[in-house]
């Protein structure tokens, strides 16, 4: 399954994204809706600028408005998330690793978005997670 990409989702929305050398008041990235414009921190690693886009994309897609909003980060937060990591492609890396950082770089994402993901997909797949741990554990 081919993973979904959020520098084609910006590209098919119309939105341009900027690559900025300042620090956007500590943000590594910012969403400006009336430019229909994402800016990025420069030199960021690959999966975090991916999971930075995915969440600013998010304030675009629900329609947020500029500014911190606490509820509305968790929103864009749960939005990448369910976007960026696959539950299958979870599973996969928790059987193939013990190691949630190499998850992250398996699965191109923060250990913020990570954690969002194990949270919802535990709460729609009740012990699920269990079952793949005692999986690796016979494997081995």
């Amino acid at each position: 399954m081919a993973r979904w990409d959020p520098y084609q989702q910006a590209r098919r929305l119309k939105i341009e994204v900027e690559h900025v050398d300042d620090e956007l008041d500590g943000d590594l990235g910012r969403w400006y809706p009336h430019e229909r414009k994402i800016e990025l921190t420069t030199g960021l690693l690959h999966r975090t600028e991916r999971s930075v886009l995915a969440h600013e994309l998010a304030h675009a897609m629900l329609g947020h408005p500029a500014g911190d909003d606490p509820k509305r980060e968790r929103q864009a937060d749960r939005w990448a998330a369910l976007r960026l990591i696959d539950h299958d492609e979870l599973l996969e890396a928790e059987v193939a690793s013990p190691d949630p950082g190499q998850w992250c770089v398996d699965l191109e994402v923060t250990p913020r978005l990570l954690h969002v993901a194990m949270h919802i997909y535990k709460g729609r797949h009740h012990g699920h997670h269990l079952q793949v741990h005692d999986r690796r554990r016979a494997a081995l």
